[in-house]
This record gives structure tokens, C-alpha cells and sequence, in this order.
């Protein structure tokens, strides 16, 4: 299985997980990001890793990038998450992606379309099973946010 080249965002509270990303057996290239460049260096030193930047677009525009990691303040995820998938690269947030019902329809809205789009070669060798369930999940958890 090919390696995952990981972008980690926000090193504030996100700054832990780059030692964690490090060691572990799946991830290739760590790429660290923060607005604060002397965060930025205080993490890449700490963690020993070399490669950085201060700019959340040039995260979405490299294209060695497989991953992104959202540990930026929560206002910020749901528009960066939805920016993440647009991108064409897997998303994880460490905390909530949404905090109001507009953005969690959009953002389930975009995840629908990602997982109709992005998945497709997968979807044909291995069925349509777990496309099918995530979008269900998807629609129960916005269907929630309404409630």
C-alpha cells in the first residue's frame, strides 16, 4: 500500500500529532502548516521535520499531498474542510467539521458529491456498500443537526 503524504494544519493544539504522524507505519511526507511562523519553526524543530508552510493554499494546490489534518480554530473547519475535498485530497478534522446547520449541509452536500465522484473507480471493483452506508450516515447526521 503506497504511503500517505499527511498535511497537519493548525499546530497550536495540533502540534502533538506530528511526533504521533511520524512513527506511524502508513504516512510518508508530513507537511506541517500554521499561520504563525514562529509556531511553525518551534513544531518542524521539535518534530524534526523539514518541510512547511505558512500557506493553506499552497496545502490544496500540491498535488504529493494525500491528506489533510484540520486542527485550526473550529469557525475555520467547515469551510476549509469543504476546501479540502475540492481539492480531491481525504480529510480529517480533530474536532467538530461543522458547528451550524448551513455549513453542515453544505459540507455533507460536498461529501456526497466527493464520494459519487472520487470513489468511483473503487466503487465499481468493490461494489457501491460502503459509498451507500456513508452517505446514509451523512444524511442521518445532518438530518440531526435539523433537529
Amino acid at each position: 500500500m503506497k504511503k500517505l503524504n499527511v498535511a497537519l494544519v493548525g499546530l497550536g493544539f495540533g502540534g502533538a500529532f506530528a511526533p504521533i504522524y511520524k512513527v506511524h507505519p502508513d504516512v510518508g511526507e508530513i507537511i506541517l502548516c500554521d499561520s504563525n511562523p514562529q509556531r511553525l519553526k518551534a513544531t518542524a524543530e521539535f518534530a524534526k521535520i523539514e518541510k512547511t508552510t505558512t500557506s493553506f493554499d499552497e496545502i490544496l494546490s500540491d498535488p504529493a499531498i494525500d491528506a489533510v489534518h484540520l486542527v485550526t480554530p473550529i469557525p475555520l473547519h467547515g469551510r476549509q474542510a469543504v476546501q479540502v475535498l475540492k481539492s480531491g485530497k481525504h480529510c480529517a478534522c480533530t474536532v467538530p467539521m461543522a458547528v451550524a446547520n448551513g455549513v453542515s449541509v453544505m459540507l455533507a452536500s460536498v461529501m456526497l458529491s466527493w464520494l459519487s465522484v472520487g470513489n468511483k473507480e473503487k466503487t465499481e471493483e468493490k461494489g457501491t456498500r460502503i459509498s451507500q452506508k456513508i452517505q446514509r450516515w451523512l444524511l442521518v447526521t445532518v438530518l440531526l443537526a435539523f433537529a
